[in-house]
Order: C-alpha cells, then sequence, then structure tokens
C-alpha cells in the first residue's frame, strides 16, 4: 500500500489548520512555506477538501482557510475519501476477491488481506485531526532571518 503525495500533503496541511483552530484563518502561503508544500498544488488539494465540506475560506487580510468543524469531528477516513477517492486506500476490486477466492492456495492470504483491510479502515475512522495535532504549546510560524553573535 502506498499513500500518495496528494493524500499526504493534505492530511499536513489539515493538522496545520487544526492546531490553529478557534484561533483565525492560515492563508494558503503560510501553510506551503511551514509544511514545505508547493503552493499551487497545495491550493488544488485545499480548494477539494473545501468542496466537499471539510474546510472554509475566509476572505480580506486576515482570511485563508479554517476548519469546517471542530478538529475532533473531522476523521482521517473523510481526507483520505475525499483525496484518494472511493474506499481510499483500501480499496480492492470484485474481481480481484473474485479470482483469489477461486485458486485454494491464496484463500488463507486473501482472509489476510479483508483482515488489514478493516484494521486500516477502523483505525482511520477512528482517528481524528485532534488526535494528531501537536499537545505542546503553539507558537506562530514566524520565520526569520536573525543572525545571533556573542
Amino acid at each position: 500500500m502506498k499513500v500518495s503525495k496528494k493524500t499526504r500533503y493534505g492530511l499536513r496541511a489539515m493538522i496545520e489548520i487544526a492546531s490553529f483552530f478557534n484561533e483565525g484563518a492560515l492563508s494558503a502561503k503560510s501553510i506551503s512555506q511551514y509544511q514545505d508544500i508547493p503552493l499551487q498544488y497545495l491550493e488544488q488539494i485545499l480548494n477539494r477538501l473545501k468542496k466537499e465540506g471539510l474546510l472554509k475560506t475566509i476572505r480580506g487580510p486576515r482570511g485563508g482557510y479554517i476548519l469546517a468543524k471542530d478538529p475532533s469531528k473531522i476523521r482521517i477516513s473523510n481526507i483520505i475519501e475525499v483525496l484518494e477517492g472511493g474506499d481510499g486506500l483500501t480499496e480492492s476490486t470484485d474481481s480481484s476477491k473474485r479470482a483469489l477466492s477461486e485458486r485454494a492456495e491464496f484463500h488463507s492470504a486473501s482472509k489476510f488481506w479483508e483482515k488489514l483491510d478493516k484494521t486500516i479502515k477502523k483505525e482511520l475512522s477512528s482517528t481524528n485531526l485532534k488526535d494528531l495535532c501537536p499537545k505542546s504549546s503553539k507558537q506562530p510560524h514566524i520565520k526569520h532571518n536573525y543572525a545571533f553573535e556573542i
């Protein structure tokens, strides 16, 4: 299983926005700089998350992106479904299941993959953005070029 770059970037951006929940909007530019995500690609991801109702935008000089609901109400599975589509990371086709079930030697392997699929889905559904937010005190992301010498 491989998680797409779009999903990894999207999750990082959502965690960043969730970390500042109730403290105002974050601009795509600041998220891009702090999370080291290409701005144009990030904007596409954020617009997709907004379109699907996970984010809202605030206009104006202090505008940017905010979560559409409390971080504890947004499951990681919600984000993955939006960015990956369908069942997300663990999707399997009916034809591949049928092919596996026709061969007896693959039956135990098939059961393993089904169990792994259920475990992954359970973990993604039981984890929310609040769970992934840093617990330490939040510091504004200010980049500076100060050189200190003694």
